[in-house]
C-alpha cells in the first residue's frame, strides 16, 4: 500500500511540475510577444511615417508575423492545459483578439501599398488599435494568471515531494523492518536446519548400531539353529529306535486285545438285548396313556415320528451331529422352550429327521415334534 501512495504521489508530482513548466514557459512566451506587438505597431507607424512600403519593411512585418503567431498559437495550447472554466474560454478570446489584430494589419498594409494612406489609418484607428489594447491587456491578464499557476503548481509539486519523500521513508522503514524479521526468520531456520542435521546424525549412529545388533543376533541364531539342527537329527534317530520298540509292545497288546474282544462279544449283545427289552416294554406300557394325552394332530405326528425313527438308516458321526443339533436348537427356541438343547439332543440322536442319508431341520417336522418330544 505504502509504494502504490508513493506511486501516485509521484504521478501527481510530475503532473504538477508539468503544469508549472507550462506555465512558467507561458510567461515567458508571452512576454516575447509582448516583446514583438510594439515591433509590428512601430513597423506600422514607419510605414505611415514614410507614405509607402519597400521590401525591406515588408519582409520585417511577415518575419515579426510569422513569430508572434507561433508563439501565441504555443501559448493558448499551454493556457487551455493549465486553465479550465471561464479562464479556458478566455484563452479563445485571446486568439480571437489576435486573429482580429493581424487581420487589420494586413489590410492596412494592403491599403498602404495601394497608396491609401487615409483609409489605413481610419482602420488602424477602428481595427488595429482597440485590437491592440484588448490584445495587450489579456496578454498581461494571462501573464500574471501563468505566473501565480506556476507558483501554485510548483509549491505543490514541492508538497507532493515531501509526501512522497516520507512515504518513501515509511516504505524504507516497513522494508528494514520486514527485511529484520525475515533476516529472523532465516536466522530461526539456519538454526532448526543444524538441529536437524544433528538429530540426523544421531538417527545415523543409532542406526548403525541397530543394524550391528541385529547381524550379531542373526548369527546368534544361525548358530543356535545349527545345534537345533543336530538335536533334531538325534531326536528323529531316538524316535525311529523308541517306535520300533513300541510297535513290538502295541503288538503285543493288540494281540491279547482282539484275544479278549472275541471272547467277550457275545456277553456284550446279551447285555445289550437285555436294556432293549426292558426299554422296549417299559415305552410299550406307557404307549396306550401318551397317545390318549395327544390331540388327532398330535397323534398323527407322533406316529409319523416312529416311523421316521424305524425307517432311519445308520447312526451319525459326532461331526455330522453337531451341525444338526444346534440348527434343531434354534428351531426349538422359537417355541420358548427351556430344555431346546436337551430335546434337540434327543431328536438327533433318535435319528428322527433322518431323510435318505441327509439330515434335514424340516419346519413342518420339528415344529410339531416338539409337542411330542416333550411328552416322551
Amino acid at each position: 500500500m505504502t509504494f502504490i501512495i508513493a506511486i501516485s504521489a509521484t504521478a501527481s508530482i510530475l503532473m504538477f511540475r508539468r503544469w508549472a513548466d507550462f506555465a512558467s514557459k507561458s510567461v515567458l512566451e508571452i512576454t516575447q510577444v509582448q516583446s514583438l506587438m510594439p515591433r509590428l505597431a512601430s513597423l506600422e507607424d514607419r510605414a505611415i511615417s514614410i507614405q509607402k512600403v519597400d521590401a525591406k519593411l515588408k519582409q520585417d512585418l511577415q518575419d515579426t508575423k510569422s513569430r508572434s503567431t507561433i508563439l501565441l498559437k504555443d501559448i493558448a495550447a499551454e493556457l487551455i492545459e493549465i486553465t479550465a472554466g471561464e479562464e479556458r474560454a478566455r484563452v479563445r478570446d485571446l486568439q480571437s483578439s489576435y486573429q482580429t489584430y493581424i487581420d487589420g494589419l494586413e489590410r492596412q498594409f494592403a491599403m498602404m501599398e495601394q497608396g491609401d494612406f487615409e483609409g489605413a489609418e481610419s482602420i488602424d484607428n477602428k481595427v488595429v488599435d482597440p485590437a491592440y489594447e484588448r490584445l495587450d491587456r489579456l496578454l498581461s491578464y494571462y501573464s500574471n494568471r501563468a505566473m501565480i499557476i506556476a507558483q501554485q503548481k510548483s509549491q505543490q509539486a514541492d508538497i507532493g515531494t515531501i509526501v512522497t519523500i516520507l512515504t518513501a521513508a515509511m516504505g524504507i522503514s516497513w522494508a528494514i523492518h520486514k527485511l529484520g524479521q525475515a533476516t529472523k526468520l532465516s536466522e530461526i531456520a539456519l538454526a532448526e536446519q543444524k538441529i536437524l542435521q544433528a538429530s540426523e546424525e544421531v538417527l545415523k549412529q543409532e542406526r548403525e548400531l541397530l543394524e550391528s545388533r541385529v547381524l550379531e543376533r542373526t548369527q546368534e541364531l544361525d548358530d543356535k539353529n545349527q545345534i537345533l539342527s543336530q538335536t533334531i537329527d538325534q531326536l528323529h534317530a531316538t524316535q525311529a529306535d523308541l517306535i520300533e520298540s513300541e510297535k513290538m509292545g502295541a503288538l503285543g497288546h493288540l494281540v491279547a486285545g482282539i484275544a479278549h474282544e472275541i471272547n467277550t462279544p457275545l456277553g456284550a449283545i446279551q447285555a445289550s438285548t437285555g436294556n432293549m427289552t426292558k426299554a422296549l416294554e417299559e415305552s410299550t406300557r406307557q404307549l396306550p396313556e401318551i397317545v390318549q394325552r395327544l390331540t388327532p394332530q398330535q397323534q398323527d405326528d407322533f406316529f409319523g415320528l416312529l416311523d421316521r425313527v424305524l425307517r432311519s438308516k445308520a447312526p451319525l458321526t459326532s461331526s455330522e451331529k453337531r451341525p444338526l443339533k444346534r440348527a434343531l436348537t434354534q428351531e426349538l427356541e422359537t417355541y420358548d422352550l427351556e430344555n431346546s438343547r436337551q430335546l434337540a439332543d434327543r431328536l438327533v440322536e433318535m435319528g428322527c429327521l433322518a431323510k435318505g442319508s441327509a439330515i434335514y431341520p424340516s419346519a413342518e417336522i420339528s415344529g410339531r415334534a416338539v409337542v411330542i418330544a416333550s411328552n416322551l
